[in-house]
C-alpha cells in the first residue's frame, strides 16, 4: 500500500503537472474567492484590502481553479489512494519544502495567468496560504536566497539549487510562483489583487483565451500540431508504398493516401476557422468521479467564414444513439444540413478524381457530380451508427441514414457502390491484394427485401479456405421507414462487415419492442445521453471497458454494460460553437487503472 501511494503520488503530480500546462495554453477564469490579504508578517487573520490592479498586456490565457481539496474529494470516489489534500501536490510542483505544503489552502481558489509579449511567454500561478509566515521561514531554511521587495510587498525566494529557475514570492496570504523575477513583479499584483475579487465560480475550473491569443499563439500551436500530424502521415504513407500495403491490415495505399487527403481538408478548415474565432472558453466540472469538460468559442461576426459554417450546421440532440445495438463498442449521431452534404460530397469526389485519375475523365466527374448532388437531395439531415462486436464472426458497422425517400435512397446506394468497385484502378488493387471480383445479390432478412454486396475475404488462388472462417465481407442495406429514424420519411439501414448477414437481422430485431437489445435498455448511459442535451451537430459515444479488451486482443466472453461511456460532442449557442468531453464515473475508474498500471510499467 505504501508503494502504491508513492506511485500514485508520483502520477498525481505529473498529471497536475501536465494540466496545469495545458490550461494555461487552451483557455479564462471569471473567478476566484476573495481571500485574506494580509501582510507577510501579520497574522493572516487580518484583512487588509487591496484595489485591483488592470490586466498585464499580451494576455494568452487566464484561469481559476475554485477549490482543489474540493476536486480531489471527488475524485476520491473512485479510488482512496488519491490524495485527499492538494497541499502536498502543490508543493511538489512548485519545488517548496513540505513545511510550507501544511500552509497552503487547498479549499481557496488557485489563480494563474500566461502572457506572451513578442516572443517571451511568461506566467504567474498564486495559491492561498494558512500562515504567510511559516510559509516564508520554511523556504527561507531551505534552499532558497531571499529578497525583500518593497514596492511588490513580497518577500521573493530564488532557488539555488534544482530547478535554479525557480522563482516563488510569499506575497500577503499567496505563494506565487513565476519563470523569472521580472514577470513574477509584473503579475503577482494581477493573480493576487485583481482575479482574487471576482465573483465565485459555478465550474471546478475555468480557464478563458482572450480573441487576440486564439488568433494569435492558439491558431499557431494549432497549426503547428496539425503540421507535425501531416509529416506523420506521410511517413506512414511513404512506408505503406514501398510494401505495397498500409500496415498490418493490408489496406489499399489509396485508401490510405485518400484518408490523409481527408484529414489535410479538414485540418484546412479548422485553421480557417480558428483565424475568425473570438474569445473562448474552458470549463471543467468533477461529480463524485465522472468528468465534464467544455469549450466554448465565440463567433465575434457572423458574416465570417467560421460564423457561417455555423449558422448552417443542422443540430438534434443525441438520442439516436439509444437506438442503436447494445453489441455496440462505439456509436455516433450526426447532424448534416443540405450545404454540409454538398461540401462532403464535393471532397470525395476531388478525392477519388485525385487518386483514380484515368478512371474519371472531365465528363465521367460531371456524371458523378450530378448524382452526388441526387443522392444529397435523396438524404435526410440526421443519420446515426455504431461499430458492433458480438464475436470474431460477427463484427462491424451498423448505419442508419435517414432519408426522405428511403427506397430511392437505397437504389442509389448500390448504384454508387457498383461505380466505384466499376473503377479500374478498384479492380486493379483488389487483385493486387488478391481479393475476388465483388458480387451483388438479394436476400430477405428479418422480414426485409435486402441488397448484398459480398466481397471476398483476401485469399491466393492456391490457399485453401480457413476452416470456420468468414469467407467474405458484406455489405447489407435496406429502406427501413418503420425503424422510427430520425429522417424525414424513414432510413436507410446499412451494416458492413464479417457476419454482416446475421449483424442485420439482429440490429432489425433489437430496434423492435425488445428494448433490451439497444443502448437505451442501460439507464445509466440513457441518462447520459440525455444530460448531453441539444443544439448537437455530432456526438460520439465510446466504452472503454469494450474497447481495452479488444485493443489488447483478449477476447470478450460477454461485454460489460455500457455504463462507461466517454462522450464527445459538438454543436452550436446562440453566440458560437462548443466541444464537450464527458465522461462517466465507470470510465474515469477504466482509465485511471490504465494509467496506473502504466505507471507501474
Amino acid at each position: 500500500m505504501r508503494l502504491d501511494r508513492r506511485l500514485w503520488r508520483a502520477r498525481s503530480v505529473a498529471l497536475l503537472s501536465g494540466a496545469l500546462g495545458a490550461l494555461a495554453v487552451l483557455a479564462s477564469a471569471p473567478a476566484c474567492k476573495k481571500p485574506s490579504p494580509a501582510v507577510v508578517e501579520t497574522k493572516p487573520d487580518a484583512e487588509v484590502a487591496e484595489a485591483p490592479v488592470p490586466a498585464p498586456d499580451g494576455i494568452v490565457a487566464e484561469g481559476v481553479i475554485k477549490s482543489p481539496d474540493a476536486m480531489l474529494a471527488s475524485l476520491r470516489a473512485i479510488s482512496l489512494l488519491i490524495p485527499d489534500k492538494a497541499g502536498g501536490l502543490f508543493a511538489d510542483v512548485l519545488h517548496v519544502p513540505k513545511d510550507a505544503a501544511r500552509e497552503i489552502d487547498g479549499t481557496k481558489p488557485v489563480c494563474f495567468v500566461v502572457i506572451k509579449r513578442a516572443e517571451a511567454t511568461s506566467f504567474a500561478l498564486s495559491v492561498a496560504l494558512k500562515d504567510p509566515t511559516k510559509v516564508a521561514a520554511a523556504l527561507q531554511a531551505g534552499a532558497f536566497k531571499r529578497t525583500e521587495d518593497a514596492e511588490l510587498g513580497a518577500s521573493i525566494f530564488e532557488g539555488t539549487s534544482k530547478p535554479r529557475s525557480q522563482i516563488v514570492a510569499v506575497r500577503r496570504n499567496f505563494l506565487v510562483a513565476s519563470s523569472s523575477i521580472e514577470s513574477l513583479r509584473a503579475l503577482a499584483p494581477y493573480v493576487t489583487r485583481t482575479m482574487p475579487q471576482r465573483p465565485p465560480l459555478a465550474d471546478d475550473v475555468v480557464v478563458s483565451v482572450p480573441q487576440a491569443a486564439m488568433r494569435g499563439p492558439a491558431l499557431e500551436l494549432w497549426k503547428t500540431a496539425l503540421e507535425s500530424a501531416v509529416q506523420r502521415r506521410k511517413d506512414a504513407l511513404a512506408r505503406a508504398k514501398t510494401s505495397g500495403t498500409a500496415g498490418a491490415g493490408g489496406a489499399p495505399v489509396s485508401a490510405v493516401e485518400l484518408l490523409s487527403e481527408w484529414l489535410v481538408r479538414q485540418n484546412q478548415r479548422s485553421l480557417k476557422w480558428l483565424a475568425d474565432a473570438g474569445d473562448a472558453r474552458l470549463a471543467l466540472t468533477t461529480d463524485h468521479g465522472a468528468i465534464k469538460l467544455r469549450v466554448e468559442v465565440a463567433v465575434p461576426d457572423p458574416a465570417s467564414g467560421f460564423g457561417k459554417t455555423i449558422a448552417s450546421w443542422s443540430t438534434q440532440d443525441a438520442s439516436s444513439i439509444l437506438k442503436l445495438p447494445t453489441s455496440s463498442i462505439a456509436a455516433f449521431a450526426l447532424s448534416e444540413s443540405a450545404s454540409d452534404r454538398a461540401t462532403s460530397s464535393t471532397d470525395v469526389l476531388e478525392l477519388l478524381s485525385a487518386a483514380y485519375p484515368k478512371d474519371l475523365p472531365k465528363d465521367a466527374r460531371d456524371k458523378m457530380q450530378k448524382f452526388l448532388a441526387a443522392w444529397d437531395a435523396a438524404r435526410g439531415d440526421f443519420a446515426s451508427g455504431a461499430i458492433v462486436f458480438e464475436d470474431l464472426a460477427h463484427v462491424g458497422a451498423v448505419l442508419r441514414l435517414g432519408a426522405k425517400d428511403p427506397k430511392a435512397a437505397a437504389a442509389m446506394l448500390k448504384e454508387a457502390l457498383a461505380a466505384v468497385f466499376a473503377l479500374k484502378g478498384v479492380s486493379d488493387e483488389l487483385t493486387a491484394a488478391d481479393i475476388a471480383a465483388p458480387s451483388f445479390s438479394t436476400a430477405t432478412l428479418a422480414g426485409l427485401e435486402v441488397n448484398v454486396l459480398s466481397i471476398p475475404m483476401p485469399r491466393k488462388k492456391t490457399e485453401p479456405a480457413k476452416p470456420g472462417g468468414p469467407e467474405s465481407a458484406d455489405v447489407v442495406w435496406a429502406p427501413a421507414p418503420g425503424l422510427g429514424g430520425a429522417g424525414v420519411g424513414g432510413d436507410v439501414l446499412v451494416v458492413i462487415g464479417t457476419g454482416a448477414r446475421e449483424l442485420f437481422a439482429h440490429v432489425v430485431e433489437g430496434l423492435g419492442d425488445k428494448g433490451d437489445k439497444s443502448l437505451g435498455a442501460s439507464s445509466e448511459l440513457a441518462t447520459q445521453v440525455k444530460a448531453l442535451g441539444p443544439g448537437l451537430a455530432g456526438a460520439l459515444v465510446v466504452f472503454p471497458g469494450r474497447v481495452m479488451p479488444l485493443v489488447k486482443g483478449t477476447h470478450m466472453a460477454a461485454p460489460p454494460p455500457p455504463n462507461d461511456g466517454v462522450a464527445f460532442t459538438v454543436g452550436r449557442t446562440p453566440s458560437g460553437a462548443f466541444l464537450t468531453l464527458d465522461l462517466a464515473k465507470p470510465a474515469v475508474e477504466t482509465l485511471a487503472r490504465l494509467a496506473f498500471m502504466s505507471s507501474l510499467r
